[in-house]
């Protein structure tokens, strides 16, 4: 819908002809992927998306970790945008669209980057890491779904930089 094309819009004002690769953690990486869909429907096409530490909304890492992953937002809230009125309604408006949220099969080549340390406990015999169900390269790289993006920060750069390396 409207996110979308405001958020192809500014990417292609952005990198105009430059080649581009789209980067989402967590629900950002589901957004990742449908504006990667949107851009290829306008024949825009991405050189690759990332999607890190991903867990799409059909596997259970929602329910059971609810509670590691909103201490873990608040905790961190420093790191991000303020936890504010603004902020609150987006979160609301982007759990109404990753809600309905379809995985359809793009062109670009997708990198999965999973966490190596479980948010929280895991009683389940089913597999905790990230996952997607297109096709995809996966990478492990240290951390859990927060430290991936802070304190492990290095290197789960350093796997995504070899994974775009592969890709020229």
């Amino acid at each position: 819908g409207v996110t979308l094309a405001w958020q192809a819009r500014c990417l292609r004002e952005l990198v105009g002809d430059e080649p581009f690769v789209l980067l989402g953690h967590s629900g950002g990486g589901i957004l990742a992927h449908a504006l990667t869909r949107y851009l290829e429907e306008e024949d825009v096409l991405p050189a690759g998306v990332v999607l890190v530490d991903v867990y799409p909304l059909s596997r259970p890492m929602h329910v059971v970790w609810q509670n590691e992953l909103s201490l873990g937002v608040f905790e961190r809230k420093h790191q991000y945008v303020p936890m504010d009125d603004i902020r609150l309604t987006a979160q609301a408006h982007y759990g109404v669209m990753t809600g309905g949220f379809q995985a359809r099969e793009i062109e670009a080549p997708t990198l999965v980057v999973r966490a190596t340390e479980p948010l929280g406990r895991w009683d389940r015999d089913d597999d905790w890491r990230a996952g997607w169900e297109l096709p995809h390269t996966a990478v492990d790289v240290p951390g859990n779904h927060f430290s991936v993006m802070a304190e492990h920060a290095g290197a789960t750069a350093a796997a995504i930089t070899a994974w775009l390396d592969d890709l020229v």
